[in-house]
């Protein structure tokens, strides 16, 4: 892939959870995309690592052992009338909602999974600043990326 830039990069949610955890199960689904996201932050798998010092040689061995898809820390700029936000919201609002996710990057490339929704908080800051929101999606199954 080219070097791009973020700009046309869009995000969008949908409450609905896809029948199977691929492009055809979240291809059935309907997003809506969420309006003024100005930071999405990186997700992707990211993996720990498990060791073990042989007491003998006194090396150190490496391997992956578990993983994680990340979270996606959004920051918007606020806007109540937007579909996307208030949908974002009332996931937030929800002790158990699970949803799925969407990232349209600028090449065309999709990237889906699902997560929890942990809070859509507003940020009032100084004078001259957006009113803005955070909101912070922790990703609950693998990322399908088509």
């Amino acid at each position: 892939m080219a070097k791009t830039g973020s700009v046309g990069t869009i995000f969008s949610y949908s409450a609905a959870l896809p029948a199977t955890n691929d492009a055809a199960g979240y291809g059935a689904l309907t997003f809506t995309e969420v309006g003024e996201v100005t930071n999405l932050g990186e997700f992707d798998k990211i993996w720990t690592m498990a060791t073990a010092v042989a007491l003998k040689t006194g090396k150190t061995d490496k391997r992956k052992a578990t993983y994680d898809n990340g979270s996606l820390p959004l920051q918007l700029m606020l806007d109540p009338s937007d579909a996307g936000q208030i949908l974002m919201a009332a996931a937030a609002d929800s002790a158990t909602q699970v949803g799925s996710i969407q990232v349209t990057l600028p090449d065309g490339t999709i990237k889906y999974s699902q997560g929890i929704v942990l809070s859509f908080t507003t940020n009032v800051a100084d004078a001259s600043a957006f009113l803005m929101a955070n909101s912070q999606v922790e990703l609950t199954e693998d990322i399908v990326t088509v």
